[in-house]
């Protein structure tokens, strides 16, 4: 029986190759002219179109090169056919020749080094331009299959030492009672606290476990302490803006136990924690209604994250609220944050907290461009946040203070980049201080935040030349002028 060998089409391009490198020039040209004389001159015509029309297209002529992995998937799955066509065949005893012995495989060490060799970038999701596109590398599937029983038996164990979380806290740090009253009443409340987050399921042993209730995952949310917020919420919109004892209560111990592992077990917080989220979880509090603004427990629990957590991430850059990243179960921040806005103006009389999560939002986002929509939210005509914000300078002075400095260091890309933003939000700042509606009696805060950014923009670009007859520098001018009339109607 004649054997028969199968050779791939990268086999006869190398050997055409090689017999066209051994010709001459003047052989080369003859055989050239003889292909001519024998081919129809609208068949030659028609291939150099084509290849005129591939060269235009940026498509290759070369044959598409593959990696070995994808050649031995294909193999393989070929292989796979043959099996199943034959299956039902008579087997036949294989005899090797002495040449065709299959040959001993090479060590573990090799092979890993040649399948590392082979490994592939696959861009996934190509076509998208939000953050969410990336690349993997393909990989055996014996290690992934591997890596993922690895990884069942270690998910379990951290889930686990979470659960372990709230035994432990039961007993304060050095045995010495904390001397913040809300610590201690949170210890005292482990148990009802437990309840919020994990459930009883019985083994097949009859003995019964405690695991994370569903919708609670440490190893995924960077704030599932706070997620019963969420959930009081949904609960609430249910009832159509009904707001019982048992939610605030809900709300009071999730804070508690929150509040707990900031004061007492900061490597478990941190380890948790993501500042977008933590953000937005706070901000829900003021979502809820008037009822939790009367709560005192409540709000000492949110100072504290805000002033101690949040403000501190927020000052060394790790707050990025983008307004079309989906965070904390978001779809977009942005209607939130403008949901958060109608509240303030509905029910917040003033309070000085809920000013701070406002303005610590807008004002220390690293995401400078989506800050400035944020501002522009806050100063906009259309609402009266800004002369409802009746909070004073000593009130937030530390606030006050690293707000003028994040946008002193930032002023350089705000008006090189999003300058048509920054200057609409400059023109805000004036005209609610020539309407009276932000004062100086009423709104201290926001008249010197505002004035603030007016003197500094008006000292940087009084005596500056710029480029006439551009865009930006009318806008500039306009603002300069604005600016200057009205702050000197101020100061009279």
């Amino acid at each position: 029986m004649a054997s028969t060998s199968t050779s791939r089409p990268d086999d006869f391009r190398t050997e055409n190759d090689k017999y066209l490198s051994n010709l001459s020039k003047e052989k080369i040209e003859e055989m050239q002219l003889e292909i001519k004389e024998r081919l129809d001159p609208k068949t030659i015509q028609f291939l150099l179109e084509k290849r005129k029309r591939t060269e235009q297209s940026g498509q290759s002529t070369e044959p598409v090169k593959i990696s070995k992995f994808k050649r031995q998937k294909l193999e393989t799955q070929n292989l796979e056919k043959q099996v199943e066509a034959t299956k039902n065949e008579p087997q036949k005893l294989v005899q090797f020749k002495d040449d065709e012995i299959p040959k001993e495989e090479p060590p573990s060490n090799e092979v890993v080094a040649e399948m590392i060799k082979q490994l592939e970038v696959l861009d996934e999701f190509g076509d998208r331009t939000d953050l969410e596109k990336y690349n993997r590398l393909a990989t055996d599937a014996y290690q992934m299959d591997i890596a993922s029983k690895v990884l069942r038996g270690i998910v379990p164990r951290q889930l686990q030492n979470a659960v372990k979380l709230f035994d432990s806290c039961k007993l304060p740090l050095n045995g010495k009672p904390s001397s913040d009253p809300i610590i201690e009443m949170a210890r005292s409340k482990i148990d009802e606290i437990k309840l919020l987050y994990l459930e009883d399921i019985q083994m097949e042993n009859g003995s019964i476990v405690q695991t994370f209730a569903k919708g609670f995952n440490p190893l995924v949310d960077g704030a599932w302490t706070l997620v019963p917020i969420r959930k009081v919420i949904d609960a609430i919109d249910a009832r159509q803006g009904q707001v019982t004892s048992d939610d605030v209560e809900i709300v009071r111990l999730a804070l508690l136990f929150t509040y707990l592992l900031f004061d007492e077990r900061k490597t478990a917080f941190y380890a948790f924690a993501d500042p977008p989220e933590i953000y937005v979880r706070l901000a829900e509090v003021f979502v809820i209604g008037s009822e939790i603004l009367e709560d005192d427990v409540i709000i000492h629990c949110v100072h504290k994250l805000t002033i101690l957590y949040l403000q501190k991430a927020a000052i060394e850059g790790r707050l990025a609220l983008r307004m079309t990243t989906k965070i904390a179960g978001l779809d977009a921040f942005m209607p939130f944050y403008e949901d958060l806005l109608k509240k303030y103006e509905e029910y917040s009389f003033g309070n000085v907290l809920f000013a701070k999560i406002l303005l610590i939002g807008a004002y220390l986002n690293s995401a400078t461009s989506d800050g400035l929509e944020l501002k522009l939210a806050i100063w906009s005509p259309r609402r009266n946040v800004a002369r409802q914000l009746t909070a004073t300078t000593d009130q937030a002075s530390d606030l006050l203070q690293e707000i003028c400095k994040q946008s002193c260091d930032r002023v350089e890309s705000s008006e090189e980049q999003y300058y048509v933003q920054y200057f609409q939000l400059l023109s805000f700042y004036a005209i609610a201080l020539k309407d009276e509606k932000v004062t100086k009696s009423r709104n201290e805060l926001m008249f010197d935040l505002a004035s603030a950014e007016l003197n500094a923009f008006i000292d940087r670009h009084k005596t500056g030349q710029h480029e006439e007859n551009t865009e930006k520098f009318n806008l500039m001018r306009q603002i300069v002028k604005l600016t200057e009339d009205i702050l000197k109607k101020i100061n009279t």
